[in-house]
């Protein structure tokens, strides 16, 4: 591509840590680890002990505690109901038998899905109050971050970043809640991202948690802290950085340059900007540039209508020449590779886990859940075998593995659940009927006619029509033991 220019740093891919992972759920599992999903379900747990004192069936596998298996199904339902574009819809039609697609059905009741989203916890509640008092992300502050940890340790971006916002729709109650007319959802929550321009990987990642909360030097302006806070794991790599005139400014490139890292970004007219360039006459269309020796930038402005100006400010190109009709150099490396999170966002917006929600913790763990897939599907694609996979394949095939070994567990209890769950399941997953499927509908052995349990004293009225499988001499409940699927073994 003409508009890019190559610099030093190496081509993107995966790290070493990710060359033991072959499979969705594997790679998947390199973002959301065991030990991080066993932390949730101990919180959430303790959320369902807390709600289920307001059943009165409360001993029901309904509002019972969540295990780590039951939890990555519920992610892998989630992914699938993003993969199915049904991430708006209610539990309701999700679980119809018209409507609604049966992987749901088979891996959770639509009561029980509910619950589980009621209950979701990502913190200890009972040291939340002290934690507020210096963090405003304290209820789901340890999952973000060891996420975009793993983000930063499992892939090397390429030469080309683009830091730009994202808006996790949300219109509940929020301290830090954001209104920007030019997103689609104009209400949500702000992550200030860092991706890279070429395969849309999400390499860092920040909330804004509103005025006051960061940690500022003065005189640094918030884009630019937001910058160099995103950037700071790549510093002297050589690495380019597109950002819109949100974030650029002249001393943003200047702390960039020390780093060993460029900037190119569009910039607001500024008081430390020369004016004879700004307010410079020329034609529509046409565009006029300086270049300042002592700091090795270079500052570009067009007039692309008779009221509009576009200055474009960059420390990689110092001598832009018109490669396309009026546009130069500079112009095309721009929109080559500012749209990097544009189009992550987008991405999301095609294929998202999301649901409505008011709780501002529950609409974050959704946007993690959404960049990890993302994340996931890149490095996995990366892999030569699984060249040309797509992104949907890839998501249906990520929850399959994320629901199957829950699902086999169901079928341990495959006599306390209806017949057309269980055929459902053996028929989504493709589960054999084993042995121990099989003994769990298997007949008990009855007599015709009531007879007197031959255990019991001869004073007893007890009468059974069941059977000793061995024997086969009149038992009743008090005398049978009952076993389960695996520990029984049919003569």
């Amino acid at each position: 591509m003409p508009s890019i220019i190559r610099t030093q740093v190496e081509p993107a891919g995966p790290t070493q840590i990710t060359i033991g992972a072959k499979t969705p759920a594997e790679v998947f599992s390199l973002f959301m680890t065991d030990q991080m999903l066993a932390k949730i379900c101990v919180f959430t747990s303790d959320k369902m002990r807390q709600l289920r004192e307001n059943f009165k069936d409360a001993d029901k596998a309904t509002f019972k505690d969540i295990g780590l298996m039951e939890l990555k199904a519920f992610i892998g339902v989630l992914i699938m109901s993003g993969a199915h574009k049904d991430n708006h819809l209610t539990a309701v039609e999700m679980w119809s038998h018209v409507y609604g697609c049966p992987f749901y059905r088979s891996n959770f009741s639509e009561c029980r899905f509910a619950f589980i989203i009621r209950s979701f916890r990502f913190d200890d509640p009972t040291t939340r109050t002290t934690r507020l008092k210096t963090d405003r992300f304290a209820h789901v502050r340890d999952v973000w971050d060891k996420v975009i940890q793993n983000c930063k340790a499992n892939y090397s971006p390429g030469p080309h970043l683009t830091v730009d916002e994202q808006l996790l729709a949300f219109r509940g109650c929020c301290i830090f809640r954001m209104y920007l007319p030019n997103k689609p959802s104009k209400y949500g929550l702000k992550l200030v991202m860092a991706c890279d321009a070429d395969t849309l990987y999400t390499c860092n990642a920040i909330p804004y948690l509103g005025k006051g909360s960061c940690d500022m030097k003065k005189g640094v302006t918030l884009g630019e802290h937001f910058t160099m806070e995103l950037v700071a794991p790549f510093k002297r790599s050589g690495h380019t950085v597109t950002c819109d005139n949100w974030f650029t400014s002249l001393p943003l490139a200047r702390s960039l340059s020390k780093d060993g890292m460029h900037l190119v970004g569009t910039i607001r007219p500024k008081p430390y900007l020369p004016s004879q360039l700004v307010n410079h006459k020329v034609e529509v269309g046409e565009s006029v540039a300086v270049f300042n020796y002592k700091d090795q930038i270079t500052l570009l402005n067009q007039r692309v209508s008779s009221t509009k100006r576009i200055m474009i400010l960059s420390t990689l190109h110092h001598n832009p020449s018109i490669v396309e009709k009026k546009k130069t150099q500079l112009h095309m490396f721009y929109n080559a590779t500012k749209g990097g999170v544009d189009a992550f966002d987008q991405l999301c917006l095609l294929m998202s886990c999301s649901r409505k929600t008011r709780r501002w913790p529950l609409c974050l763990f959704y946007g993690a859940i959404n960049i990890v897939f993302n994340n996931a599907y890149i490095i996995y694609a990366h892999r030569p075998e699984n060249k040309g996979i797509a992104r949907r394949q890839f998501a249906m095939d990520l929850a399959v593995e994320l629901c199957r070994p829950y699902a086999g567990n169901r079928l341990l209890w495959a006599r306390y659940l209806p017949r057309d769950v269980v055929s459902l399941i053996r028929s989504v997953f493709d589960l054999p009927e084993d042995a121990a499927a099989a003994a769990e509908e298997e007949p008990r052995a009855k007599s015709e006619k009531w007879k007197r349990c031959y255990l019991c004293p001869s004073s007893g009225t007890a009468r059974t029509k069941v059977l000793c499988r061995t024997c086969h001499k009149s038992v009743c409940t008090n005398h049978t033991n009952q076993l389960c699927s695996m520990c029984y073994k049919p003569s």
